[in-house]
């Protein structure tokens, strides 16, 4: 099917979803150590609470497909943008590490939903020979969310607080739910699949969940589910500490968050590279490069400049990170993959149930990225702990091409 301006509006309008998202998810990086000193906690225990909750994307996935595959992918998407200005008020109220947990929960879920129902939305309504670069650009709200977290930090912080902050990052996804409700239209293939179960049972079709491990799926959920959880543990476990090794390396913190937005505009490059890679050369050839870039990459980024530091001094140091970090970045566009990919791995029945369970098991690793890397920088130094990142990329980059090449593929009713 050929794109038409209402489906390039609907382009932007779910690239502003999934940015306001990762923005008031990735927000939270830059107030760690504000947080623990305000709650008298340690910087683990401050990480955790602030990102262990966010495990609640992989019930997200599921719970926001399921409302996608029965009522729309349209409502589905309404509903996960409201959460999320629910959950940044909640993060800025919460007087407590109880509160600050039940507050992060929801953005966790959201997060999961997002990803569910606007995926699917892009997949279903791209031809398969621009699908890749149509997803890839949807996906660059990712980056564009830690950039505009890190506006937000910059901005709001010294005056406003890191309550304040969080505040001003809950009015963005309530101007979006306006926009997802008057100028997205829903997916022409769930129309047609929701009118056709209805004229054989005169009733909304249902999605049968036991499908997910049956009809030749299981497989696919099994390994799809472990690549997503590898990827989201690989880059949570580097990209949330860049502030912190920052700090560490010697930049002065005032202009960090400014700095890590130098070094995450490298990602908006990646995430359309890959998309174009994708429908090119395949989508298991794309992910795997990436992946190897990013193994490489989080080595040379937590290592090189350390041993810098060391035998050349702070400056050559601090040079090595704002050469290395954008590369770094760029190589984490495999993230621009995963909606095109798993959309394409299952049919329309269960489509945005199953891709959407697959993906959002790698929340996990979203939660439990940060806290091992905290914990491993206790004995290896910031950069260290960093570089373990890379046995999680290359466990990927093998993975992958136990899944089939969908490159090409039309997606049915």
């Amino acid at each position: 099917m050929k794109p038409t301006s209402s489906r390039y509006v609907m382009l932007f309008v779910v690239m502003c979803a999934w940015m306001t998202d990762a923005g008031d998810s990735l927000l939270y990086s830059y107030v760690i150590g504000s947080l623990a000193k305000e709650w008298n906690i340690t910087l683990a225990m401050a990480a955790s609470i602030g990102f262990v909750p966010m495990a609640a994307g992989a019930l997200g996935g599921p719970l926001f497909g399921y409302i996608a595959d029965k009522f729309g992918r349209k409502t589905s998407l309404q509903l996960g943008v409201l959460m999320i200005a629910v959950s940044s008020l909640g993060v800025a109220m919460a007087q407590n590490p109880t509160q600050m947990i039940c507050a992060r929960t929801l953005v966790g879920l959201a997060l999961g939903g997002l990803w569910t129902a606007g995926m699917t939305l892009i997949s279903e309504s791209w031809d398969s020979n621009s699908r890749g670069k149509a997803v890839a650009v949807v996906q660059l709200g990712f980056p564009l969310g830690y950039l505009y977290a890190s506006l937000l930090a910059y901005f709001f912080l010294p005056s406003f607080g890191w309550r304040g902050a969080f505040v001003a990052c809950a009015i963005p996804p309530i101007l979006v739910m306006l926009l997802i409700k008057y100028a997205v239209q829903e997916s022409p293939i769930w129309l047609q699949a929701k009118n056709q179960a209805a004229i054989a049972t005169e009733k909304t079709p249902s999605v049968p969940l036991r499908e997910f491990f049956t009809k030749g799926n299981a497989k696919k959920v099994v390994v799809a589910s472990l690549i997503a959880f590898l990827g989201m543990y690989g880059y949570w476990a580097v990209m949330t500490w860049i502030p912190s090794y920052l700090a560490a390396v010697g930049f002065d913190a005032n202009v960090i968050p400014l700095w890590t937005f130098y070094i995450l505009t490298g990602a908006v490059i990646g995430y359309l590279t890959h998309g174009a890679f994708s429908d090119r050369y395949g989508r298991r050839n794309a992910f795997a490069m990436f992946f190897l870039g990013a193994a490489v990459m989080s080595i040379v980024f937590g290592l090189l400049p350390v041993r810098l530091n060391i035998t050349y001094g702070p400056e050559v140091a601090r040079t090595a990170v704002l050469l290395i970090g954008p590369i770094l970045s760029f190589s984490t566009g495999y993230f621009s993959g995963y909606g095109a990919y798993y959309s394409e791995l299952f049919p329309t029945r269960i489509r945005a149930s199953a891709s959407g369970f697959s993906f959002n098991v790698g929340r996990i690793g979203t939660a439990i990225g940060p806290g091992i890397t905290g914990a491993l920088a206790a004995s290896f130094g910031v950069g260290g702990a960093l570089a373990t990142a890379s046995l999680a990329f290359v466990a990927c980059a093998l993975l992958i091409y136990l899944l089939p090449e969908t490159s090409g593929k039309s997606l049915e009713a």
